[in-house]
């Protein structure tokens, strides 16, 4: 797992757009907010603003593993759930280092599912209801490992829990589907073949099926964690 890495300057955005892609065809998959209250049946304890942290982790196509970010000291977030105009993959992000208030030079990280702030980090903030937006005083990141197991091969090439979020394994093109995780005969929608059969193809072919044989790679050293393909499981 990498180092955490601040973004405090220019310099320091313009290396995660770098290694990031721009965060194109990233989603959104999970948010914890630390707000750093709590209450009893007397009283209500304030332990200030730097304990406003929220934690964000978005899949990406282009990472080897999930881009995980922390807001510290988080001053506005607007999350955009469903609607209708709008899709769940970002596009284009922005993120910029802005003053936000009059009389004081201090910087705010400004992060945007919009190509740009738009208004944001001016006198208003964003209207538009299709743009997710955060505004914290220090922003870190990194790149977290693949750490979930597929369903067919075992290797470790999920960058999340195996539910039905379309998630495709690199070493036996399994395709992943909620369904079969339930019933190991229940027909893949998508492959037209049950995860007993997949593993079954993959523990002799290296695929869950033979017209992806050529586009299998071994797996990675961080895929491993002790699994070994050749020993099949007794639920097989």
């Amino acid at each position: 797992m990498e180092d955490w890495r601040y973004i405090n300057s220019q310099r320091d955005i313009e290396e995660f757009v770098k290694e990031t892609m721009g965060m194109h065809d990233t989603v959104m998959v999970g948010l914890d907010y630390m707000a750093g209250t709590w209450g009893d049946d007397m009283a209500t304890y304030f332990s200030g603003p730097n304990s406003k942290n929220l934690r964000v982790i978005f899949t990406s196509p282009w990472t080897n593993g999930n881009i995980e970010m922390i807001f510290e000291t988080v001053c506005r977030f607007n999350v955009s759930g469903w609607q209708e105009c709008y899709s769940d993959e970002i596009l284009e992000c922005s993120i910029s280092l802005e003053k936000l208030k009059k009389n004081s030079d201090e910087i705010y990280v400004i992060w945007t599912s919009g190509g740009t702030p738009r208004a944001c980090g001016k006198e208003e903030l964003l209207l538009e209801p299709i743009d997710t937006y955060i505004i914290s005083k220090r922003v870190r990141w990194r790149i977290t490992k693949l750490n979930y197991k597929c369903p067919c091969c075992g290797y470790y090439t999920f960058g999340h829990p195996p539910m039905g979020e379309l998630d495709n394994c690199p070493v036996c093109c399994w395709f992943d589907d909620t369904e079969c995780l339930g019933d190991l005969d229940y027909v893949n929608a998508c492959l037209g073949i049950s995860l007993r059969q997949a593993r079954k193809n993959f523990l002799v072919k290296r695929a869950c099926k033979d017209e992806f044989m050529s586009e299998v790679r071994l797996p990675l050293e961080n895929e491993l964690d002790g699994i070994n393909w050749i020993i099949p499981s007794k639920k097989w």
